[in-house]
């Protein structure tokens, strides 16, 4: 009963029908902007919808199950939903985009052509190469999303570990990827 009165203050007093959220298991990084390389490997969770009419709860990520997911940004129309997932602890994050109904789910931005080398050039370490992560979508219909594609490090790794993230731009289909930043410390989040 106060689930259902919460869910109908809610609609009240913000008009909305529904809540888009994002459900992982709790990070365990030795750094705020490390997860991507230190965490241990939790996967599981996905991106739900919870409406407030009913309480029911349904999977905008189906078919992504066995990874994890990092963070999320709705589109200005409220159509889209554009995310960062990795499938594996031995792989990069990488950025995926889905319609609000749950169709349409597609992988936007592949990995660096040199990714398998990277791998191979830094096995020694954690490596699995870069990691693209944290997209928001821009109002002229881009994506912003911070990457470790620049291949550099903060002062706390050694130059082998890809912990500096900076600013990227591209284009809603992955088209012109351009590099906006060129910081030598983490820009995460």
């Amino acid at each position: 009963r106060q689930m259902q009165e919460t869910r109908a203050m809610l609609r009240d007093k913000y008009g909305i029908d529904e809540i888009l959220f994002i459900k992982r298991i709790t990070y365990t990084s030795t750094h705020y902007y490390s997860e991507f390389i230190d965490s241990r490997w939790t996967p599981g969770g996905g991106i739900y919808v919870l409406s407030l009419k009913d309480g029911s709860v349904r999977s905008l990520t189906t078919g992504l199950e066995g990874g994890v997911f990092g963070r999320m940004d709705l589109s200005w129309d409220a159509n889209k939903v554009v995310f960062d997932w990795k499938r594996t602890n031995e792989e990069g994050y990488r950025i995926y985009e889905v319609e609000i109904d749950g169709s349409g789910l597609r992988q936007i931005l592949a990995a660096p052509e040199n990714e398998a080398a990277l791998v191979e050039k830094y096995r020694l370490e954690y490596h699995h190469g870069t990691d693209d992560m944290h997209p928001c979508y821009l109002p002229d219909g881009g994506i912003a999303f911070v990457s470790t594609r620049c291949q550099a490090s903060t002062l706390c790794h050694g130059g082998d570990v890809f912990t500096t993230t900076v600013l990227y731009r591209m284009d809603a289909d992955g088209g012109h990827l351009q590099q906006l930043s060129f910081g030598a410390l983490s820009e995460f989040t």
